[in-house]
């Protein structure tokens, strides 16, 4: 398991990371990216570390991620933006490196997301739009084949159950035992 390290001061803003370069690659790399590209417009950016090295003083837990913000004052309220975001952040990363690489493909990914809302953030129900936005946001993936795995994840897997044609959704039983036994490994 290669670990990676990277310390990154982007405007007002300062992302440090150690951890397996897995979760680095699919999960913390894309938030550099953003917030570097947000800070190159605005002004300097400082990078401490390369994505290659292993850290100083690496231990085998789980990936820890900190984003700081340096300022006491509160900013300016960003323009909206159609994103998702986690209640709780920690959480939110704890249950990815948990789940790892067994959520590989598209009906996976949903649901794991489905059971992080329901177990995490005790959410019966969500909607279509939520999880393509968590696919745009978190995953970088469109999240354009959403709908349609769904549908499969309701009617004919029987994971999920709807109200409506269109949504909200709900994790069943069934749904919740398939996370725990395959995406979780607690048999």
């Amino acid at each position: 398991m290669e670990r990676v390290g990277i310390d990154v001061e982007a405007g007002p803003w300062r992302i440090a990371f150690q951890g397996r370069r897995g979760f680095y690659e699919q999960w913390i790399e894309p938030l550099v990216e953003s917030v570097i590209t947000r800070a190159e417009n605005e002004g300097s950016v400082e990078v401490a570390g390369e994505a290659g090295e292993a850290p100083a003083a690496a231990t085998p837990a789980p990936a820890a991620v900190e984003v700081a913000h340096p300022h006491q004052a509160p900013r300016p309220a960003a323009p909206a933006v159609d994103m998702w975001k986690p209640e709780a952040p920690a959480q939110f990363h704890q249950f990815v490196a948990q789940v790892g690489d067994r959520a590989a493909t598209t009906d996976k990914k949903v649901m794991a997301f489905a059971f992080y809302l329901w177990n995490y953030e005790k959410r019966e129900q969500f909607e279509t739009a939520e999880v393509q936005r968590f696919f745009r946001t978190v995953l970088d993936e469109s999240g354009d084949d959403v709908p349609q795995v769904l549908e499969e994840l309701t009617h004919h897997r029987g994971f999920l159950d709807t109200l409506g044609t269109d949504g909200p959704w709900s994790l069943r039983k069934k749904g919740v035992g398939f996370v725990k036994a395959r995406l979780l490994g607690q048999l």
